[in-house]
């Protein structure tokens, strides 16, 4: 099932409106069109107002490419002490002990679109520093000896 991850529009006055949490309800009167915008929620449950001038749609959805998932700041964190002020974050950008934390404590996220992308998140990092050290290292070559005459 398709889960929105990112759920941000960009109206005609270039105002973003992004949701960070299930019930995070924005409006916006626009300048350009003059018509109001709204957008609400992630997951499984979002919802946006139809206006005459469209909005621009900035989702990142989950069934698309992992490339442009792995981009959707959709995690909140706290820091490492848990005390600073909350970040939104993509799985790009955590460490890889930041995704192993999140994977080990974080038990309602366990089979989940969430814990799914985490996964895939590690899965991604080891396969693309596999190829990267195929692509760097030399390639072994054997050279045939000729023979001594």
């Amino acid at each position: 099932m398709d889960y929105c991850l990112y759920n941000a529009i960009k109206t005609p006055d270039g105002t973003v409106l992004w949701c960070q949490s299930g019930h995070d309800y924005q409006t916006h009167q626009d300048k350009v069109s003059g018509e109001e915008y709204m957008n609400d929620g992630t997951g499984y449950g979002v919802r946006r107002s139809v206006n005459t001038v469209p909005y621009e749609d900035l989702s990142i959805w989950s069934h698309e490419p992992f490339e442009k998932v792995r981009t959707a700041k959709f995690w909140g964190s706290y820091g490492k002490d848990g005390k600073s002020p909350r970040t939104m974050m993509a799985p790009m950008e955590m460490e890889d002990g930041h995704l192993r934390a999140i994977l080990e404590t974080q038990k309602q996220i366990r089979g989940s679109e969430i814990e799914r992308i985490f996964l895939q998140e590690m899965k991604y990092r080891v396969e693309t520093f596999k190829n990267k050290l195929d692509s760097e290292l030399p390639k072994k070559t054997r050279q045939k000896k000729e023979p001594k005459i």
